[in-house]
């Protein structure tokens, strides 16, 4: 659509007024195969397309890279869906602040620029400020960053980095002070970001996916687990699983298998492959997986925001038993809530196990996840908070 309208714009006649545009400003280009935050960093992309913007992507990582470093694939997936890609070309060395100044310059006039997290496009707020005096200014956390920080030093007594939390607690409130509106994931954060920021306007965009079809227990044995390891819960949460909670769960079901399923897995994680224990690492297709899985895993101990590896199980129809820290922000039916959610490790394994060997119950909680997602979860329900939000600010074309 914006190509034929660019194709108008260059010729003779009465004047064709070119789409607002969004700028988003993250670190890198996404990559939904690999990261739950991508997955909804493409959604947002494809909602604001819907509502009739050009967007463009700030890959500000790509700016203090070599070309080896960088993901021309990533960027190419974006340009193939009308995106404006903005990163050093692919024969240019980093190029740091100058750079991203540079590319900002060639944009036309910005109606809106998303800054995607605290320690990405909000650490460039005011560069792009600057540049863009006229726009709206909308904060993405994806999840607040203190309290993941937060959570992880008490967890483990580290006062140096308790501290290190307060910055990063102290930097997101003044992007919640300083920024138009905030778009949550999590309706707990919410109320996490009011209480910092009293009067701070926060919308809620929930996480986006689809179902597809019904899902039957029939055929279905093993457990899985789904995270990208260069996020520190999610190796925190595979150890404590291993460690606590799997022993007890082999005793009683001794023929299922644990698959962990996404990149970056450590050394001592793949060192435990056996007949069991399964590190597949990057699963191209993740639903396929999931169509043979019975039942996923959330045991994090620590962690932040809407939790995407929760979301994509129920939107499969597979039940996920997790923590409260998993479970937190997601307003679960009580369906799921009195069979999902696990307050403590004795629970955690009750519910395993009950979903690993009742069918019924599988079969309940299966039905209300995927009504769940379709109901709280679908694409139309970004669309419709972005809208009005866009529309309440005067920027809807």
């Amino acid at each position: 659509m914006f190509k034929k309208l660019a194709g108008l714009w260059s010729r003779s006649g009465p004047a064709v007024t070119p789409p607002d545009t969004v700028l988003l400003a993250d670190c890198n280009f996404p990559r939904p195969l690999h990261d739950a935050g991508s997955v909804e960093t493409v959604a947002l992309i494809g909602t604001l397309r819907g509502l009739g913007f050009q967007v463009a992507f700030l890959a500000l990582g790509e700016f203090f890279l070599s070309p080896d470093q960088r993901d021309p694939e990533a960027r190419a997936a974006l340009e193939r869906q009308g995106v404006l890609c903005l990163s050093p070309s692919p024969d240019q060395g980093a190029t740091g602040d100058l750079g991203i100044a540079g590319a900002c310059a060639s944009l036309p006039s910005v109606s809106a620029c998303i800054l995607a997290r605290v320690c990405c496009g909000g650490a460039f707020a005011e560069t792009l400020r600057a540049t863009f005096p006229k726009a709206r200014f909308l904060f993405l956390p994806h999840d607040l960053h203190f309290l993941r920080e937060e959570r992880e030093a008490l967890l483990q007594g580290d006062g140096e980095a308790l501290a290190a939390a307060r910055q990063t607690r102290d930097q997101e409130r003044h992007l919640l002070e300083t920024c138009d509106a905030t778009l949550m994931v999590s309706r707990y954060e919410i109320d996490v970001a009011r209480q910092l920021v009293p009067g701070a306007l926060c919308v809620h965009l929930p996480l986006t996916r689809h179902v597809t079809a019904r899902a039957m227990p029939a055929g279905r044995r093993d457990i899985g687990f789904i995270g990208n390891f260069g996020h520190r819960p999610n190796g925190d949460a595979v150890r404590h699983f291993l460690d606590v909670l799997w022993p007890s769960i082999m005793a009683h079901s001794p023929d299922t298998r644990f698959h962990v399923i996404g990149d970056g897995a450590p050394d001592w994680l793949r060192a435990l492959q056996s007949e069991t224990v399964m590190i597949h690492g990057h699963v191209p297709d993740l639903d396929a997986l999931l169509k043979r899985l019975r039942l996923t895993v959330a045991p994090l101990r620590f962690g932040a925001g809407a939790k995407g590896k929760v979301i994509s199980s129920l939107a499969q129809g597979v039940p996920c038993v997790m923590s409260a820290i998993a479970a937190e922000g997601m307003d679960f039916p009580v369906g799921i809530t009195d069979t999902c959610c696990a307050t403590d490790d004795a629970r955690f394994i009750r519910m395993t196990l009950s979903l690993l060997q009742d069918d019924a119950l599988w079969q309940h909680v299966s039905d209300a996840a995927t009504r769940m997602v379709e109901d709280m979860h679908g694409p139309d329900v970004m669309k419709r908070q972005l809208a009005t939000l866009l529309d309440g600010f005067s920027l809807l074309p």
